[in-house]
């Protein structure tokens, strides 16, 4: 089954509305969609039911820089000053790279370009959100998805079973 990651800091969190639309459209083109960012899982799940997404709607699962990290053993430190989780630099960066190898994600979104280096050589595209190009054609995708997922035919309600006309054979 193909699937996607996305960032939730600086992308989710970033026109939600838009955000919300294409991934509810994406899960209806049977794609799992997987949210990796930094914080803490429960933290992360906090914060996007606070934006409006809701789990098998808009995304099938939650991972995270620090429980990763935090499962292998690896230092992670909170900066109280800056409100804000540390680790080695090298193992911040590469987690996601990593996660989406295990998942085998296609696609991962994100707009902070450091995480790109470590997807070089790996199976998932890397898309930066910082580029207006990469936007561009994120909302063409959507565009189309939208397209696909809400055909309406006035005829389908006018003489369906449950239209207006039931009953009645047009002439």
């Amino acid at each position: 089954m193909p699937s996607i990651s996305i960032d939730y800091y600086g992308t989710l969190n970033k026109n939600t509305a838009f955000w919300k639309e294409l991934l509810k459209y994406v899960k209806l083109e049977g794609i799992k969609v997987y949210i990796i960012s930094g914080n803490w899982p429960s933290y992360i799940k906090g914060r996007l039911e606070n934006e409006g997404y809701i789990s098998e709607v808009h995304y099938d699962h939650v991972y995270s820089i620090l429980g990763y990290l935090s499962s292998k053993g690896i230092d992670t430190w909170l900066d109280e000053e800056h409100d804000s989780w540390y680790s080695n630099q090298n193992d911040w960066w590469n987690v996601k790279a990593i996660i989406c190898k295990t998942l085998n994600c296609q696609i991962h979104f994100d707009s902070d370009i450091r995480f790109g280096k470590a997807f070089v050589g790996q199976a998932t595209r890397f898309i930066c959100l910082d580029n207006n190009k990469n936007m561009s054609q994120i909302q063409d995708w959507h565009k189309k998805l939208k397209l696909a997922n809400t055909y309406y035919d006035d005829d389908d309600d006018f003489y369906g079973t449950m239209g207006m006309m039931s009953g009645f054979v047009p002439m």
